[in-house]
């Protein structure tokens, strides 16, 4: 392991956190290189490194048109970063090549919302995001669930509203614009 930097610290209890020593009572705190940070906080066991994928679009650009009821899929058009080639992404869907664990964020703009994964493959939702509305601002939809290699999943949002431009979110025009994201770990 690399390590970018140690200290030692003591105990308030114990007394040898601001005292001198009296025992060799102290704790060693080693500061790991960033790239042991693991960005899954609820993924069951992975070693393999998370792959984002996103729907990005250019600054000033809204998200899409929400239509009330209807179960639109979310755009997927940016594989941010996908080292061991453990997804493919085509026409808003993605496809591990081994079977693991999604976490998804899906936006919505002054709607009630919630984001079902589907796997297109079988044909049947596999997990359900959060319910949430937003009334008149933005709010999101997030879930987590299992996937099967060699399947095409989508995540799909699910409104109480028609948005026209900006249903999947509003543009922030600071940059690129990123509204659905999924990240995927193997297991």
């Amino acid at each position: 392991m690399q390590v970018n930097d140690t200290f030692l610290t003591g105990s308030y209890a114990r007394h040898t956190m601001i005292s001198p020593l009296k025992e060799a009572e102290i704790d060693i705190f080693c500061v790991l290189k960033n790239k042991y940070f693991h960005f899954f906080r609820f993924l069951p066991t992975s070693p393999s490194p998370t792959s984002p994928q996103e729907d990005q679009k250019t600054s000033g650009t809204a998200g899409g048109t929400f239509t009330s009821g209807a179960g639109r899929h979310a755009y997927f058009n940016t594989e941010v970063r996908d080292p061991n080639n453990l997804i493919t992404l085509s026409s808003n869907q993605f496809t591990p090549s081994v079977k693991g664990w999604v976490e998804w964020v899906a936006p919505a703009y002054k709607s009630a919302i919630t984001s079902p994964s589907f796997d297109v493959t079988a044909g049947t939702d596999i997990a359900f995001g959060t319910s949430a509305t937003s009334g008149s601002g933005t709010t999101s939809s997030a879930g987590g669930g299992p996937v099967v290699a060699g399947h095409a999943y989508e995540i799909r949002h699910k409104c109480s509203l028609t948005e026209s431009a900006d249903g999947y979110g509003v543009a922030a025009s600071m940059g690129t614009e990123i509204y659905t994201r999924v990240l995927f770990g193997g297991t």
